[in-house]
């Protein structure tokens, strides 16, 4: 059996873990904002997304974005653009509350694993 690399790898790269509580009956309307608003990202090689829901919480959504850059070149390239501040107010009111973001170290290297179409 191959023995684990004990610590990440060095480098600015982090993920974010947002949360969000959709109001009741309004999931859709959110989706079609959200999907139009992130559609641009698959073409970011910097960053890789993936959204998912529990099938016993069907108005909570939770979405991860990994991204190979640091946090201050997210904020300064990413979350100021344009597209991302329209993101915000189309969907904000849709949201039951507030979105709750964690942010993680990505371990990266041989940490990192993925299987297409999952």
């Amino acid at each position: 059996m191959p023995t684990a690399p004990l610590s990440p790898q060095d480098g600015d790269g982090f993920s974010a873990m947002i949360r969000a509580e959709i109001r009741p009956g309004r999931m859709d309307d959110f989706l079609s904002l959200f999907y139009s608003g992130t559609e641009s990202w698959h073409r970011n090689p910097n960053v890789s997304f993936e959204v998912f829901r529990s099938k016993s919480e069907p108005t909570k959504l939770t979405w991860i974005q990994s991204w190979s850059k640091g946090i201050n070149w997210f904020l300064q390239h990413h979350m100021s653009r344009d597209c991302m501040k329209q993101l915000h107010e189309a969907t904000k009111d849709l949201c039951v509350k507030e979105q709750h973001v964690k942010i993680y170290e990505l371990f990266g290297g041989p940490w990192a694993k993925a299987r297409e179409g999952m």
